[in-house]
Order: structure tokens, then C-alpha cells, then sequence
């Protein structure tokens, strides 16, 4: 009984049962062309009515070329659009509208300034690492702890032999330093005379920018 019923579900499972209680040529005939025309119909409206694939649309991604860690490799393109110095153009603002601003204001926009100075450096050092040096970010080491990106650049120019890469790194180090004091502490002696340690701040970012530019004309 199931199986007649499975039978009866399909086009030509109902041709067959219908065809079974036939008794002339005729009836069979008309059975078939019953069949076929439900079959046709069938398929019709699948092919009219079938969900479309979706269309997915081509992603790029950003992406550093590393010539010494892929030797040999096809080149690949390099996407580093923001001026990372601009970020020191708004520290120095800051600084120009702390002057004039209510207290707490003024200490929000030093420590803003602080930070937006170490960001300015940073940045710009990474770039040139990436475009003059060749130098891939490797952010595993041999024991499969992740290694920080921030201390991955300093010791990038710390551990040269150049004066200037030297003086560079020293930068990043002391202004990594202020910025998680600015960006994170509430009380700490660096910030009892916040706008002389700004000051200091700006100073080695200014010359340290300074020091990278000249690196990138030789």
C-alpha cells in the first residue's frame, strides 16, 4: 500500500499504476500522453522557478610584499595609503587647543596628544621597514608565542648598527612608554607636569620623523 501511494507521487509512478488498470490501447495511450504532459510541466516550472546562485563580488585585500621572505615570488602589490605623520599635525593641534580649554579638557587632549604623537612614529617606521628595508612582520617566534608588534618595530632599529636606526628605536621606546601612561594610567609622575611631558614628547617624535626622512633620501 505505501509503495503504491510512493508510486502515485511521481508522474511516472502514476503512469505505471494508471497504465496497470488499463484493458484497451487506446486507454493506455491517453494514460501516457497524461503522463508525459505532467512530466513536462514539471520540468518547466523547475527551470522557471529555481533559486539563482549567489553572486559573490571579488574581495581585495591589503596586503606587504616580502622580497626575503618570498624569494622568487611574483610581485605583490602594496597598499599603504594614510600618512602616517599626519597623526603628529594632530598632536600639535591638540596641544595648540589645550591652552585655552577647561583643566580637564586640557589633560584630555595632552594625553590625546601623546598618543596620536607615538602613533605618528610608529606608523611611519613601519612603513619603512616594509618599503626600504624589506623586512616581513614575523609575529610568531620559534616557540609559537605571538610577539608583539610595537616591540617587533623597536627592536627592528634598536638592534642596528646605524646611529640613526638606533635613535629611531629609542624614540619608539620612550614614546611607547608615555602613550600607556597617557592612554591608561590614572596617576603617574610622568603626568604631574603634563604639558612639559607633551612637549618632550612631541620633540622626539618630531626628530625622530626627521631622522626616517632622511633615511628614505639615501
Amino acid at each position: 500500500m505505501l509503495a503504491r501511494r510512493a508510486l502515485r507521487s511521481m508522474p511516472i509512478g502514476a503512469w505505471y499504476l494508471r497504465a496497470c488498470r488499463v484493458s484497451t490501447a487506446k486507454q493506455f495511450l491517453r494514460a501516457s500522453l497524461e503522463c508525459l504532459c505532467s512530466l513536462a510541466c514539471t520540468t518547466l516550472f523547475f527551470l522557471l522557478y529555481r533559486p539563482k546562485a549567489e553572486t559573490r563580488l571579488p574581495c581585495k585585500a591589503a596586503v606587504f610584499s616580502s622580497p626575503r621572505m618570498n624569494a622568487g615570488s611574483p610581485k605583490t602589490e602594496v597598499l599603504m595609503s594614510f600618512d602616517w605623520p599626519q597623526y603628529f599635525d594632530v598632536s600639535r593641534e591638540l596641544v595648540d587647543q589645550a591652552r585655552n580649554a577647561p583643566a580637564p579638557l586640557q589633560e584630555a587632549r595632552l594625553r590625546s596628544s601623546i598618543s596620536r604623537a607615538y602613533y605618528a612614529l610608529f606608523g611611519q617606521a613601519r612603513n619603512y621597514l616594509h618599503k626600504h628595508d624589506r623586512i616581513r612582520e614575523i609575529l610568531i617566534d620559534p616557540n609559537g608565542q605571538r610577539i608583539n608588534i610595537h616591540q617587533f618595530v623597536r627592536e627592528q632599529f634598536i638592534n642596528r648598527a646605524d646611529q640613526d636606526y638606533q635613535e629611531i628605536g629609542q624614540a619608539l621606546d620612550r614614546l611607547s612608554e608615555y602613550r600607556n601612561i597617557a592612554d591608561y594610567d590614572l596617576n603617574h609622575p610622568v603626568l604631574n607636569n603634563l604639558p612639559f611631558t607633551t612637549q618632550a614628547a612631541l620633540r622626539w617624535a618630531r626628530e625622530a620623523l626627521a631622522r626616517l626622512q632622511r633615511l628614505q633620501r639615501n
